[in-house]
């Protein structure tokens, strides 16, 4: 895979909006103060800003809660169709975010697909939602099993 084919796969992107008050914002393009992003500052002193607006995220926070409740929660028995773990196995070690279902949705359409467990969750959106990163992941994991079996 040559440099471009990366940069694309990562959706790196070389023109990226930076000026000396602001960001563009990943999700909307626009180009916002500071202020306008969350931020996180480590004990180093280094702040590292999300780069998603303010008003991205109160958005997609209101998509969420909508589509949460016009689909109803799993019942107990239910697992997760990823990879088909329950709830008691998936809170086992007592994190709280680990037992309960996360809403799974389509990041381009804002509809809902269904109840994963939070792993699979951040897998998904990891990948960024794209069937092409998933099938090189699983080239990559497939050639390394047949390279150490």
């Amino acid at each position: 895979m040559n440099e471009e084919e990366q940069l694309k796969l990562f959706e790196f992107d070389e023109d990226e909006q930076v000026y000396d008050d602001g960001l563009e914002c990943n999700k909307c393009g626009v180009c916002q103060p500071y202020s306008n992003f969350t931020s996180i500052i480590y004990a180093s002193g280094v702040i590292e800003y999300k780069r998603i607006c303010k008003s991205c995220i109160k958005g997609h926070s209101a998509i969420i809660k909508t589509l949460k409740s016009k689909n109803a929660y799993p019942d107990k028995d239910y697992c997760c169709p990823i990879c088909n773990r329950d709830i008691t196995i998936l809170g086992r070690k007592k994190q709280k975010k680990l037992k309960s279902w996360v809403l799974d949705h389509c990041h381009d359409t804002n509809t809902f697909r269904g109840w994963l467990c939070h792993h699979c969750n951040t897998g998904l959106g990891s990948f960024n939602d794209s069937l092409e990163r998933l099938e090189e992941a699983v080239k990559y994991i497939k050639k390394h099993k047949e390279t150490n079996q």
